[in-house]
């Protein structure tokens, strides 16, 4: 105990918490905590789609497929000449590094009778270095055909080696 407190047998004066600060404090605790709950949610949402009978939602879904390492579907989105000529491992093999720390954006979509272009931005993100981060973008044309009433990739994405 300190002298003051003996020489008056009070016990010492406790602090008092301003209110206004304590109110403070915990609005912004909860605000921390609601982000970081919202973190989670919000990146587990699926991405709105076109309709998978459009060539822009048939390129999504290829792209989906390959992000999610479901080469076997992705390999499905292609023309049957194509996956005659590219196998799953083929495509996996291409596509796996090159798409690892990017994202894919659809530009624009150019649709005719029996064919379709669209043009899809890949941007690119590696992470690091010097000044941070090292970020570019570069677009792809992604061609499409219809086989029956289904729309199929023809190519662009990769390359289509050439077999007899």
């Amino acid at each position: 105990m300190s002298n003051a407190s003996q020489a008056t047998g009070n016990p010492p004066a406790r602090r008092r918490i301003d209110p206004l600060l304590a109110s403070i404090v915990a609005g912004a605790a909860l605000l921390i905590v609601a982000g970081l709950l919202a973190i989670p949610l919000l990146a587990g949402r699926a991405p709105a789609l076109a309709p998978a009978t459009t060539p822009t939602g048939v390129t999504q879904r290829f792209y989906q497929a390959i992000y999610a390492g479901d080469y076997a579907a992705a390999h499905g989105y292609l023309a049957a000449e194509t996956r005659a000529r590219i196998s799953e491992l083929e495509l996996q093999q291409q596509l796996s590094s090159e798409l690892r720390q990017s994202q894919m954006r659809i530009v624009s979509a150019t649709e005719r009778a029996d064919s379709a272009t669209v043009q899809v931005a890949l941007t690119h993100i590696q992470p690091g270095g010097l000044f941070g981060s090292n970020e570019w973008t570069d677009q792809r044309e992604v061609l499409l055909k219809r086989e029956g009433a289904d729309w199929k990739i023809v190519g662009g994405p990769f390359y289509v080696p050439l077999k007899p």
